[in-house]
């Protein structure tokens, strides 16, 4: 049996002056990565979670060789992301703490590499999630991961996205963190009923009543994408 492989970076410092400072992103990162591999109900090991604070681009690089070095099985591999965000030349990027807003097609890291690393894991579902403005623009870059060709075959992956904003959107913050992740929180603590009462839960199932609570609380001025392609059946992941 693979395992169940989880990593989570928060980005709130930034070198360029073209990106603001964040107080909320690494804060958000721990926060899932405790909620996803050290409470009572997680079903990732705490040897199997990975967390970046404020990485620079190679960092992140080297971090996802060392994953895919590191296991010859995997389950299922849980990502997510908290900082700036923004699309460039048709491609949506994640911006780390070496990247420059005015560059971001050369400086950021581009959501077509992570899933190409995806492609190398060989994980039977991977789950991203993306607490960043302009999230929903990422949808440009599935072709990637969803070729016709391959789809179904044999080693192919399910994917499921949680991603906090529409393409047009920007994703809000308290003084608590993100309004994404504190939803998702939300859920994963009880406070918000998933409506489930299966023994497992997968993002989906967690991230449609949070996507729901995030919109109603905005009135629509923050409407997150909850969606999947699932290959191999139910993926629990909490």
């Amino acid at each position: 049996m693979g395992a169940g492989v989880l990593l989570c970076i928060g980005c709130d410092n930034y070198q360029s002056p073209s990106l603001s400072q964040l107080s909320g992103a690494e804060r958000d990162a721990l926060s899932i990565h405790s909620a996803l591999s050290i409470g009572p109900l997680s079903r990732i090991q705490s040897e199997d979670a990975y967390l970046l604070r404020s990485p620079v681009r190679s960092q992140l690089d080297a971090m996802l060789l060392e994953i895919q070095d590191k296991y010859d099985e995997i389950d299922s591999f849980t990502l997510f992301f908290a900082g700036h965000g923004g699309e460039a030349n048709d491609s949506y990027f994640l911006c780390l703490s070496d990247t420059r807003a005015d560059r971001l097609s050369t400086t950021g890291f581009a959501l077509s590499r992570l899933f190409e690393y995806f492609n190398e894991l060989k994980a039977a579902h991977c789950n991203v999630i993306i607490d960043a403005c302009h999230a929903g623009g990422m949808v440009s870059n599935l072709g990637i991961l969803l070729k016709p060709e391959v789809i179904g075959k044999a080693k192919t992956f399910g994917v499921s996205f949680f991603v906090s904003s529409a393409a047009d959107q920007y994703a809000s913050e308290t003084s608590q963190g993100g309004c994404g992740t504190l939803a998702l929180l939300k859920v994963l603590s009880g406070e918000i009923d998933t409506g489930s009462r299966a023994g497992m839960l997968d993002l989906l199932d967690i991230g449609r009543p949070a996507a729901q609570f995030v919109s109603e609380q905005t009135r629509g001025g923050q409407m997150p994408s909850v969606w999947g392609v699932n290959l191999y059946g139910h993926m629990p992941l909490f």
